[in-house]
């Protein structure tokens, strides 16, 4: 198991990079910003206390897992749990490919800086369970995800920033 914590700062209101990320119009600019190849995001549940979205995605091989699946296509569904109250989430990824082979899983929080500023924490946890070769794919998934929160940092400021 491979554990990682990820924070970047936005020049924003924490308020609104949360109403942002917990959209599905963002999940869907996002993965296809990243290359995925379908995707449909949805709400399951909205309310003031509570939104649930379900992501359901088809990547090439260079998607989230990067070349560890050796060229096929990954099909997968995140699912988000946002609580706009606390400007908190969790969220779970599943590869449908591979049953309970693996588990890519995460909380996130954005705290307020000042009223004009915030950072986004997301601390997860990546697991592959295959025997022998588990713990080498793990690594390999650990520096695709830092890779990838990297880049969506410059995705979610490129969003946030208002176009003329």
């Amino acid at each position: 198991m491979q554990n990682y914590q990820h924070a970047s700062e936005f020049q924003s209101s924490a308020t609104k990079l949360f109403e942002l990320i917990s959209t599905p119009a963002f999940h869907e600019a996002l993965a296809f910003r990243f290359g995925a190849l379908e995707v449909s995001a949805t709400e399951t549940d909205h309310s003031d206390r509570r939104v649930k979205l379900q992501i359901e995605q088809l990547d090439s091989e260079r998607g989230i897992v990067g070349q560890a699946m050796g060229g096929k296509q990954i099909r997968m569904v995140l699912l988000y749990d946002f609580l706009p109250p606390a400007l908190k989430g969790t969220w779970s990824c599943h590869l449908l490919d591979h049953g309970q082979h693996v588990t890519f899983e995460g909380r996130l929080a954005v705290e307020s800086l000042t009223s004009s500023s915030c950072r986004l924490i997301e601390n997860g946890r990546i697991e592959f369970k295959i025997p022998l070769f588990g713990k080498n794919i793990e690594k390999k998934l650990l520096a695709r995800q830092t890779e990838f929160l990297d880049q969506r940092s410059v995705f979610i400021r490129r969003s946030l920033t208002p176009q003329c």
